[in-house]
């Protein structure tokens, strides 16, 4: 977790977002903690049962002409993947949700698919 902290600090000129180090954060704890990332995922997301691999800041390609997607954290299972965005003070992007929808639909065809958004204030 220290290693992912340290070089999101480092990669970045401009002030990084709070929630990217929120992010790296519950990764780490999901990724220490086997037990935990198994209740996290069964208890608070609802996802089926199975073995989640977790990944951050996962660059995603989409179609047509909206930008490309990062999704701020995704935990992927076999027949299963989850994109969860995090936001700390801030809003959603240019149609954000939806382009995480359209990549969820064309890269992860064969795979049950859902959506957390995440916010620390409300968001409209």
């Amino acid at each position: 977790m220290f290693k992912e902290l340290l070089r999101l600090h480092r990669s970045q000129n401009a002030p990084i977002p709070l929630e990217d180090f929120n992010t790296e954060v519950l990764a780490g704890i999901l990724k220490m903690y086997p037990d935990i990332l198994e209740r996290f995922c069964a208890d608070l997301l609802g996802l089926p049962d199975e073995k989640y691999s977790i990944y951050t800041q996962l660059r995603q390609n989409i179609s047509g002409q909206d930008p490309n997607c990062i999704i701020d954290f995704v935990l992927e299972g076999e027949y299963s993947i989850c994109f969860i965005e995090n936001k700390i003070e801030s809003s959603e992007g240019y149609r954000q949700l939806q382009r995480y929808i359209t990549a969820l639909r064309e890269n992860h065809k064969d795979k049950k698919h859902y959506l957390f958004y995440c916010t620390l204030y409300s968001d409209p």
